[in-house]
C-alpha cells in the first residue's frame, strides 16, 4: 500500500500598512505557498473595518507573464461583486 505524504501548508500573508490623509489603511495579501502567487486580497479602512476583497485564480501564461485569468471583486460598501474572466491578453 502506497501512502501519500502530502502536507497542507498555510498561505503566506503579506500585510501592508500605510498612512493616508484620513488615517492608517491596511491591505492583506494571501500568497499560495507553492508558487507565491497572490490568490486573495483584503483591504481595510482607517477604522480597521473590512472593505474590498479580491480573488485571483486560474493563472495562465500570457507571453511569458503569469497572470490570473479569473478576477473576483467584492465591494460590500457599494453592495456589488463582479467576476471577470480573461479570454486573452496582449502586450501593447
Amino acid at each position: 500500500m502506497r501512502r501519500d505524504n502530502r502536507v497542507l501548508q498555510a498561505d503566506y500573508e503579506l500585510v501592508v500598512i500605510r498612512k493616508g490623509a484620513a488615517g492608517w489603511f491596511s491591505r492583506e495579501d494571501r500568497l499560495q505557498p507553492h508558487d507565491l502567487q497572490p490568490h486573495r486580497q483584503y483591504i481595510y479602512d482607517e477604522q480597521g473595518k473590512p472593505g474590498d476583497r479580491c480573488g485571483y485564480a486560474n493563472y495562465k501564461d500570457y507571453d511569458g507573464v503569469s497572470f490570473p485569468s479569473r478576477l473576483e471583486l467584492f465591494r460590500p460598501h457599494e453592495e456589488y461583486d463582479i467576476t471577470l474572466n480573461m479570454l486573452k491578453a496582449r502586450n501593447q
